[in-house]
């Protein structure tokens, strides 16, 4: 039995301004359906410019007068026998003339965008889902979106799969005033219950004893599913820190000692990547689910990796 809940249907948004319009389809998909079409009508805008008048505020120039007084000026004036008297200049006024700046309402061209209609768009989208989501019971809630003539699909996720693309075909064509867009999606699921166990575990329990470097990892790690990356540094205390080495962990550098319920304990020999243990050492130990995150649709909702960065001296 074809099994989807349609959650919200055909919906489009415009504005006044005639900007692209936007159309979305989301629906739940549990794994009981091998396809899904969707077919979304949107309108494409291009933008043209026109002069418009528009209120401003213009300034004139107008010359003004100051006039001041300047006040009496005394000096002391000596003859040849020595005798001195003062002798002081009358008062005088003085003006001068200066710029002053009138405001006054007037109009300015002013060039401005404004969108107008360029074409119809009907988007046809046919989703395709693959055949083994059907062993892990997903519940995802997928939207598939249209805006002008782009399209896209959104995964509002449970947080327990990756939904990703598997293969995309796209074809378009005009019919007048109409462009037909037919596109078909492949969409994959795999479960996220690793990567999530081990990103969100983090690595713990970091220690340096003489050479061996070891630190304490969720019991969903593994070398196949998941990438790694030790970066090796001479720590300084003022100054860049020297790389002495970069190299991947795997079954044969690195040993595995103990175990519980939760997680597993690591050890790595640093001399035996051939690195000498310097005074003060950096070490970067990189995790990562080994997964296209290009290809995701929810790679922003579920973490796919985590870091630990660690000084010893």
């Amino acid at each position: 039995m074809k099994k989807f809940i349609l959650m919200l249907s055909l919906f489009s948004i415009s504005s006044f301004a005639f900007a692209d319009t936007t159309a979305f389809e989301r629906f739940l998909y549990e794994g009981l359906e091998d396809s899904k079409d969707v077919q979304l009508q949107t309108e494409k805008t291009r933008t043209e410019y026109r002069n418009v008048e528009v209120p401003s505020t213009c300034y004139r120039t107008v010359w003004r007068t100051r006039c001041h007084t300047r006040p009496p000026q005394c000096r002391q004036i000596c003859d040849s026998r020595g005798i001195c008297r003062t002798h002081c200049s009358p008062p005088q006024r003085v003006c001068n003339r200066y710029p002053d700046q009138v405001p006054y309402p007037c109009t300015r061209v002013e060039r401005r965008a404004y969108q107008v209609h360029d074409y119809f768009v009907e988007s046809n989208i046919g989703l395709k889902f693959d055949a083994e989501t059907a062993d892990i019971n997903p519940r995802e809630s997928i939207t598939v979106k249209a805006t002008g003539n782009q399209s896209m699909i959104e995964v509002d996720d449970s947080g327990n799969f990756f939904v990703f693309i598997k293969d995309t075909k796209e074809e378009e064509f005009r019919e007048g005033d109409l462009l037909v867009r037919n596109l078909e999606y492949v969409l994959g699921f795999e479960s996220a219950v690793e990567a999530r166990n081990v990103v969100s575990y983090g690595i713990q329990n970091v220690k340096l004893r003489g050479s061996i470097f070891s630190f304490d990892l969720h019991n969903d790690f593994n070398f196949k599913d998941f990438k790694n990356q030790i970066r090796i540094y001479r720590n300084r205390r003022f100054g860049r820190d020297t790389l002495l080495k970069t190299a991947h962990l795997n079954t044969n550098n690195t040993t595995q000692i103990e175990s519980n319920s939760n997680y597993t304990h690591y050890e790595v020999d640093i001399n035996q990547l051939g690195v000498n243990i310097p005074s003060r050492m950096r070490v970067i130990l990189d995790i990562e689910y080994n997964i296209d995150t290009k290809t995701l649709l929810n790679k922003k909702k579920i973490d796919t990796d985590t870091s630990t960065n660690w000084i010893f001296y």
